[in-house]
């Protein structure tokens, strides 16, 4: 039965913790929070553009394995995020600094 981990800004799975694999979403460098709402893993990530603004990013994931996670959204913003809320089957909150 495998898990997922969110630590420094990555998600890891792993099925033991002595061998561990890196979630890797694109366009998304690191992954700022997650939540976990209706049985389903929602990861929040970003990444800084070079004009200095941030693409910001929001993955579900509804199966639990790695391959699972699909884009729901994302947008430009002009900080990175802070964490995010799930509200009511789909409305998402972010803080931002």
């Amino acid at each position: 039965d495998g898990r997922m981990f969110f630590t420094s800004g990555h998600l890891y799975a792993t099925d033991d913790m002595a061998n561990f694999t890196r979630v890797i979403f694109p366009h998304a460098e690191t992954v700022y929070d997650i939540c976990v709402y209706d049985q389903k893993l929602y990861a929040l990530c970003g990444e800084k553009m070079p004009d200095g603004r941030y693409t910001v990013s929001v993955w579900e994931n509804r199966g639990g394995e790695v391959s699972d996670f699909r884009l729901l959204f994302d947008f430009k913003y002009d900080v990175p995020p802070l964490s995010f809320a799930c509200h009511q089957d789909g409305f998402y909150e972010c803080s931002f600094l």
